[in-house]
């Protein structure tokens, strides 16, 4: 018989980012571990946004957390530093856009 192949060795589809969905405004000033992320086409406006995967940096509890951004910062900085994934971070919210710090 022939050897099977395993579907994660030839799937390129981005993968699934899992988590407790929380909103962005809950998570500023505190500093989380950004895991993973992932961009997206918004289906009701011709936007971007991206689906950040993230951990509490303070406490035990590694529970995984997502939330989307519509914010350019936000998306520009995750792509210019994927390299570096997973990092630390604090969100912040100056004036009327988002960015982390």
């Amino acid at each position: 018989m022939a050897e099977l192949q395993r579907f994660s060795d030839f799937n390129t589809s981005p993968k699934v980012l899992d988590g407790t969905k929380t909103k962005i405004d809950e998570v500023l000033d505190k500093e989380i571990i950004i895991r993973a992320f992932r961009k997206g086409e918004s289906h009701y406006k011709t936007k971007e946004y991206a689906t950040v995967q993230f951990t509490y940096a303070e406490g035990e509890s590694k529970e995984k957390h997502i939330f989307f951004t519509g914010s350019t910062v936000v998306i520009d900085q995750l792509v210019t530093y994927e390299s570096k994934l997973p990092f630390l971070t604090i969100v912040k919210k100056i004036e009327k856009y988002y960015t982390l710090s």
